[in-house]
């Protein structure tokens, strides 16, 4: 029996965008960056993986995320193919049909103004806490 079935956990990587096919769909794409074990063989730390969304639910989900939010996603792995510039092009992608975020990363707090620099006892005055001249 054949299957293709993914699951991902990991952090966005490239913010939600909709695109508008020719066919008049639309899709919603974004981008993950998922960790590979410690020590891998390649040296890589990460692999980035295209993800994609035709389901309107998923994409309502999808769309609320940002850079750097910590989510799951369940779905196919697609080999998509179409007429480049010199030779035809093609990609791997996921194609979601569940998702959800585990954690969005803390915000800042606006401020209005700035913070004042501020300095180590014993550090001289205009020099930060790591030495630097400010």
């Amino acid at each position: 029996m054949h299957r293709n079935e993914v699951r991902l956990v990991g952090r966005v990587s490239k913010p939600p965008r909709t695109r508008d096919l020719p066919s008049g769909d639309s899709v919603l794409t974004w981008g993950m960056a998922v960790r590979r074990p410690q020590g891998h063989r390649s040296g890589k730390k990460s692999d980035g993986i295209a993800c994609v969304t035709f389901d309107p639910q998923v994409a309502a989900e999808v769309a609320r995320w940002s850079v750097n939010d910590i989510v799951s996603v369940e779905g196919a792995l697609h080999h998509r193919y179409w007429p480049g510039s010199s030779a035809p092009a093609s990609t791997y992608e996921v194609e979601v049909h569940h998702a959800e975020v585990f954690s969005a990363p803390p915000t800042a707090a606006p401020f209005s103004t700035p913070l004042p620099a501020t300095t180590r006892p014993g550090t001289p005055s205009g020099e930060s806490p790591a030495g630097e001249r400010e």
